[in-house]
């Protein structure tokens, strides 16, 4: 036979070694895998021409394997035969389907084993002859594994097969297809090969073929002679490779030769002798299969109770108990035990005895030799303690602790991870005889299983505790998240509700759109047929009216539920998102009143300029034309027509100044606010709102100041004061009155703005500081005033309350009172007592102002303009050194912060004695700086006298 790589993928290591002993005597090459991953290295590394496949194997399906095997193969022609036990009619179809060629059932005669795949492996290859085609054959074989030899052995030399599994059915196919010859075996039911010949000669139509009979068992030449009297050709001995058949075969269709046959009365005489004859050959043959038979049975039911205790499910440790029992048991063994490997490779034990004493530290110690349980375990296959060919060397002292004429360890593992071992102490049976250490595997694997089975369990119970928390952790989710999940089947009933406290009773199993009413319904069923059909998401908002609020807004989303990629209903999230509309709206108020601060800033900084320039000359000529009245005739109108000037100068910079409350960025710590001063400013910004309306009161005189931030009180106050305005019709303004009155009450400044005006509803009160929420016509307000203000309040640890009824409301601001150390104190500026003549640096980018302040200072010190921060450089650099230096913090290209930092690098005593000028921008960075300098600082317009007694003080 010609050298042939064979595979042979099983978990059995002494099915593996049978295999590779028959085959190799037969000059195969034979490869060995214990399960299918090394199966599928091996085949891609070597692919061989035949591969024997158990069914089950311990990492996988042989099944599932085969696809995989072919894979490897690549191109080669490999025949994948299944190797198994349990073979049944539903398996043979799932063979032909999973790709088998073939299939073997164990067990299996090595003999036979050989002989079949020899064949199978000929049928593949090149045929010597086809010495048998255009012919037809007829094969009788009552062995199916001999039958199937028969037909490849005959198709390889290109007959045409046709299989009968008896002499009965072998005549019938005779006469239907007139073959050209016919071979059976001897021994068969209702027909055996004698009588089969002797049927074919009295068919007057059959009578010429040749029948060859096919014999393991009638080897005598009686036997030979009886054929030939019975009417066959001849009889010849069945060999693996079917060599004698097929030379017969040859030879008769070649040369047929005459035919004869023995009177039918004297040849059954003869064939019931030959027949008893055989019968006690086999029975003395079988006598010994008959007994291990018995032994077989015993250990099948040890392995079936095994197979019982993992189905039905019990625990862990009552499977090991029993399975150990039944397998020692059936074994004669009466102490046992079982090493399992935990963490750590930590051995405990199980044991079961009932004639020893041993304690449970001899046990788990292996008698003081667990270095040799190791090494059995990690040996993968069962170990016999003594063995002469064992690697384990000396055991003597083993054996002499346990008292035991023998020990079988048997390692136990799963998908190639040990578990531990099963072990067996003998004092009678001898353990290391082949048939025992293969009951001894099967029981161990069983084990193995139970383990890995118990541990899956374990894992179930672990994952379904893990998955009831996660439901009730999902449940709690769901029920205290702001979003309302909801389940819809494509009919849009409602199958789960997150939250029942949101939807009306009983809404589960009820129509979603029931719950919507007119438009709203019908934009919604819109929603979720376009969901169903075109299984994309979508998402909108919508705002409704709802109970006791204007209106409530949510935002829908909508996404499909799928399964086997079929959309099987949606999932609806809705959130309520109507304190967002507010709060973005809020934002945008926020925005635009900080647009308007910016604007105001901007409008602050053009007017203070040449509002700087007119104040200071109209002071300068009101001083001149003063000294010009006492010594000549100056008109007094001109006189007061200036003075009118000046005040009205002044006014116009006061109402700049109150713009800053509402253009300056707001700091994020709070400070001491005068709140009179405030009341003040903001009465003089909402006078044109109040002067057609009403006559204001005020009562704040001599108060405390209060503990917050000026701006946002500013806002606040503003804000109550044009809402009492709104409130009284135009045209009556002296038949109304708006109060405005401060004072402490325990220990806390309450502010008061009062109207006469209509009042609010009582219905409508407890609305009053809900976003939106307006009594004023369209257009006039947002409702979000009273709504900002009352969160401003109570940001700063205050608190907003009104009372009202018709031709009075009051709003009360209730604040925290500054600590005394921080209420600040003003601190009057005095001229000082003499001067002396120096030079002053003036740094402005505008004209107007550059030569007002020439002319206030010009009399009395030097004074030397520049325009730009850089003319100012120049001049610091060129010299003679200024005593006093003011500059403009707001300037093109080179700002005043910038120009300082220049300076205190060139002149540190200048720096010191810089005076800053800001004309109303107080931007961030204006205000953060001004913070962190003790300069000086002026904010235009300002007064001349002002300007000189801060100069002359930082030269006196």
């Amino acid at each position: 036979m010609t050298d042939t790589a064979i595979l042979c993928i099983d978990d059995s290591s002494t099915t593996r070694k049978l295999v590779s002993y028959a085959l190799t005597q037969r000059g195969h090459k034979v490869m060995e895998a214990p399960d299918g991953a090394t199966g599928l290295a091996l085949m891609a590394e070597h692919r061989p021409s035949l591969v024997l496949l158990d069914l089950v194997l311990p990492d996988t399906d042989g099944f599932a394997l085969v696809s995989p095997l072919r894979d490897r193969a690549g191109e080669a022609d490999t025949t994948i035969i299944a190797f198994s036990g349990f073979i049944t009619n539903l398996d043979e179809a799932r063979l032909a389907a999973a790709g088998f060629d073939d299939v073997i059932g164990k067990p299996i005669d090595p003999d036979r084993l050989v002989a079949l795949i020899e064949a199978r492996l000929s049928n593949g290859m090149a045929m010597a002859d086809d010495f048998g085609a255009k012919k037809t054959v007829v094969v009788a074989d009552d062995d199916p594994l001999q039958l199937k030899l028969l037909r490849i052995g005959m198709e390889q030399h290109g007959f045409e097969v046709v299989t009968a599994r008896d002499g009965a059915e072998a005549l019938e196919r005779a006469r239907a297809c007139s073959p050209d010859a016919i071979v059976a075996d001897v021994m068969m039911p209702r027909l055996d090969g004698f009588e089969l010949a002797v049927a074919i000669r009295q068919e007057p139509e059959l009578r010429d073929l040749p029948v060859l009979l096919v014999t393991s068992s009638y080897t005598e030449d009686a036997d030979r002679r009886l054929a030939k009297a019975s009417g066959a050709t001849d009889l010849v001995i069945r060999t693996p490779n079917l060599t004698e058949v097929l030379r017969a075969l040859r030879e008769t269709l070649e040369r047929p030769a005459p035919v004869t046959s023995m009177p039918v009365s004297s040849l059954e005489r003869e064939r019931m002798c030959r027949v008893v004859n055989q019968l006690e050959r086999q029975v003395a043959l079988n006598s010994g299969l008959a007994q291990r038979n018995s032994t077989l049975s015993a250990e099948l039911a040890v392995l079936t109770r095994v197979s019982e205790l993992v189905l039905e499910n019990q625990s862990l440790e009552t499977a090991l108990d029993e399975a150990l029992t039944a397998c020692f048991d059936a074994g004669g063994i009466s102490v046992g035990a079982l090493y399992l490997l935990g963490e750590n490779d930590e051995i405990s034990v199980r044991t079961l005895q009932s004639e020893s004493d041993w304690g449970i530290e001899d046990l788990t110690s292996f008698f003081g030799h667990e270095d040799v349980l190791r090494r059995c375990i990690a040996a993968g296959a069962p170990q016999h303690i003594p063995s002469p060919v064992s690697p384990l060397g000396v055991t003597e002292d083993l054996l002499a602790k346990c008292g035991a004429h023998g020990v079988l360890v048997i390692p136990l593992s799963y998908l190639g991870q040990a578990q531990g071992a099963l072990v067996m102490f003998s004092r009678r049976r001898e353990l290391y005889r082949p048939e025992w250490m293969t009951f001894s595997q099967a029981i161990a694997n069983q084990i193995s299983q139970v383990l890995a089975l118990g541990a899956a369990f374990e894992e179930r119970k672990r994952a379904e505790q893990v998955a009831i928390e996660r439901t009730a952790f999902l449940d709690a989710l769901l029920e205290q998240a702001p979003d309302v999940v909801l389940y819809l089947d494509p009919d849009a009933i409602v199958q789960y509700a997150s939250r029942s406290v949101v939807l009306p009773k009983g809404v589960d199993g009820g129509d979603v759109t029931d719950l919507c009413v007119g438009s709203v319904a019908e934009r919604f069923r819109g929603r979720l047929e376009e969901v169903l059909g075109s299984g994309e998401s979508a998402s909108w908002e919508e705002t409704y009216r709802g109970r006791g609020r204007t209106e409530v807004s949510f935002w829908w989303k909508m996404g499909p539920v799928r399964q086997h990629d079929e959309v099987t209903g949606v999932v609806i999230l809705a959130r309520d998102i109507s304190e967002k509309k507010a709060t973005d709206a809020r934002m945008v108020v926020a925005d635009r009143m900080a647009s308007v601060g910016m604007i105001a800033a901007g409008v602050a900084h053009e007017i203070n300029n040449p509002m700087q320039s007119l104040v200071v000359n109209v002071d300068l000529v009101l001083a001149e034309l003063k000294q010009l009245a006492k010594r000549a005739g100056v008109s007094p109108d001109i006189i007061e027509a200036l003075e009118d000037a000046r005040d009205a100068g002044t006014r116009i910079r006061t109402i700049v100044r109150d713009l800053r409350v509402f253009s300056r960025v707001e700091k994020e710590t709070r400070e001491p606010v005068n709140v009179g001063r405030l009341l003040d400013s903001t009465l003089r910004i909402a006078r044109n709102e109040l002067r057609e309306r009403a006559r204001v009161r005020t009562d704040y005189a001599n108060i405390p100041a209060a503990y917050g931030s000026e701006a946002r009180l500013g806002q606040v106050f503003l804000n109550l004061i044009i809402n009492a305005a709104h409130a009284i019709p135009p045209g009556h303004g002296d038949e109304n009155t708006i109060e405005i009155s401060a004072k402490v009450v325990d220990e806390q400044l309450v502010v008061s703005v009062a109207d006469s005006g209509t009042g609010i509803p009582e219905e409508l009160q407890d609305q009053v500081f809900m976003p939106f929420f307006t009594t004023k016509p369209a257009g006039v307000g947002t409702g979000l005033g009273l709504s900002i203000c009352h969160r401003i309040v109570l940001s700063l640890g205050g608190e907003l309350t009104f009372e009202s009824r018709p031709g009075r409301t009051v709003f009360r601001v209730t604040l925290p009172l500054a600590p005394e150390d921080e209420t600040p104190l003003p601190s009057p500026m005095k001229a000082p007592s003499a001067t002396k003549r120096c030079r002053v640096l003036v740094v402005d980018d505008e004209a107007l102002v550059r030569k007002s302040v020439e002319r206030s200072l010009g009399r009395s010190h030097e004074v030397v303009t520049a325009s730009s921060a850089v003319e100012a450089l120049a001049l610091l650099r060129k010299g003679p050194r200024f005593n006093v230096a003011l500059c403009d913090l707001m300037m093109p290209s080179m700002n005043g912060r910038e120009l300082f930092e220049q300076m205190k690098v060139l002149d540190a005593e200048l720096a010191a004695r810089t005076i800053f000028v800001t004309g109303g921008s107080f931007t961030r960075w204006v205000s953060a700086f001004l913070e962190t300098v003790p300069n000086h600082r002026l904010e235009k317009p300002f007064d001349v006298e002002v300007l000189r007694v801060v100069v002359d003080s930082l030269v006196s």
